[in-house]
């Protein structure tokens, strides 16, 4: 199993960090968290809405802190780094957070009840020592770093959490891309971890989903330059505007706003079957994304957030931007009153 990707430390730290809500968001729906992406924003800026379940407040917030434990900790993860990411990932839900499972257990799935093997922790770290100084590519050391912890329940509780956040930790410091259970693929996910866990499925058959559905390189890819590219900022903005309608949020056009232009770089808003903002170099025909998110509400509102950190700069087409800050501020109104 080949890596997909390869970025550098501040690539890959700036990707893990630009989708932090989303990565955060996926792996609460682990626990079935009821929440949306917006909710996730409030909460784990301590915004959170009056009324939220303190169980939903705490699992998220607990696996903000995992994140950040990775970002205080980039380098190659160890043993001791897997026990505490599950002692923080399940600090105030398990009797015993970041000690291994050495006792029985059992988990309802889809297709019956699983009863994992007993496991002790010499054996856990030797796996996981064996896993992780193996031949494999890093990608798949990450995948089935994942199945592990998920299929021998390792802890007490928390094993997927853990096993999400670890699956980060591993492919973000080698700059590997990264690993998320997007909505559209989730109950296919759970369905699959089901089999597997009952032995219905092999491990290859989820290995090579999870590897097909669930990394992402969040936007980074080769680009086919089209002739509007050329258009003025100014005159694609006015091409947009008269298309645009005041009523409400969804009604922004599906299209491209150009912020910033010059004979090299082009600075993107696009808004289509996702919403998002790339970098794109004319001269080696790629683009760089710097924010992206599937097409929702939701992720309207945090493009709104990535664009007023924009406007700070010098760079960008103010006039553009400013009136696309001032389309997306109205209908977000429009659409929490």
């Amino acid at each position: 199993m080949m890596n997909k990707y390869n970025f550098n430390k501040k690539e890959s730290i700036f990707l893990l960090k630009k989708n932090l809500i989303s990565l955060i968001y996926s792996a609460g729906k682990f626990e079935n968290l009821p929440t949306t992406l917006l909710d996730t924003d409030l909460i784990i800026n301590y915004k959170a809405k009056e009324g939220t379940d303190p169980f939903i407040i705490d699992t998220i917030l607990q696996i903000k802190r995992g994140y950040q434990y990775i970002f205080d900790n980039f380098r190659q993860p160890n043993f001791d780094d897997l026990l505490m990411m599950n002692e923080i990932v399940a600090k105030y839900h398990a009797l015993f957070p970041g000690q291994i499972r050495v006792k029985g257990g059992g988990v309802n799935t889809r297709y019956g009840h699983y009863i994992p093997p007993l496991i002790t922790e010499k054996q856990v770290k030797d796996d996981f020592n064996n896993l992780l100084f193996s031949d494999m590519s890093v990608t798949e050391k990450a995948l089935r770093l994942f199945l592990y912890i998920c299929k021998k329940q390792v802890f007490y509780d928390g094993n997927k959490r853990t096993a999400f956040l670890m699956c980060n930790y591993l492919l973000g410091v080698n700059g590997k891309g990264m690993f998320i259970i997007n909505d559209e693929v989730i109950e296919q996910f759970f369905d699959l971890l089901s089999k597997y866990y009952l032995d219905i499925i092999n491990e290859g058959i989820i290995l090579d989903w999870l590897y097909n559905k669930c990394l992402s390189h969040f936007g980074y890819s080769d680009i086919s330059i089209d002739n509007k590219i050329s258009i003025s900022a100014n005159k694609m903005f006015n091409l947009i505007k008269d298309n645009l309608t005041s009523d409400k949020y969804l009604n922004i056009p599906r299209n491209a706003f150009i912020i910033y232009s010059d004979s090299k770089d082009v600075l993107l808003v696009k808004i289509d079957d996702k919403v998002s903002i790339n970098l794109i170099n004319l001269k080696k025909n790629t683009s760089k994304c710097i924010f992206s998110q599937d097409y929702c509400v939701e992720a309207l509102g945090l493009l709104l957030d990535n664009l007023i950190e924009l406007e700070k700069l010098d760079i960008v087409n103010k006039d553009v931007l400013n009136d696309l800050i001032m389309s997306i501020k109205e209908s977000t109104l429009d659409k929490t009153t």
